[in-house]
């Protein structure tokens, strides 16, 4: 996403399961991410990983 200028009223990625939507904002200290799900985890039993990559987008890897 380094320099993508978007609209932060519209998500960033939509899904048809689990993840319903991918929202992200910043400011000059925070990265801001929103997931909207399907239903509620059980927390007990799921768990959400996020992976971020800071690193050069041309010298590393762009998929998990």
């Amino acid at each position: 996403m380094e320099g993508d200028v978007r609209d932060p009223a519209r998500p960033l990625a939509r899904g048809n399961d689990d993840i319903r939507a991918l929202w992200t904002a910043a400011d000059e200290e925070y990265l801001y991410v929103r997931l909207d799900l399907s239903r509620t985890p059980d927390w007990s039993r799921q768990r959400i990983g996020l992976a971020i990559d800071t690193y050069d987008p041309h010298l590393g890897n762009r998929r998990l």
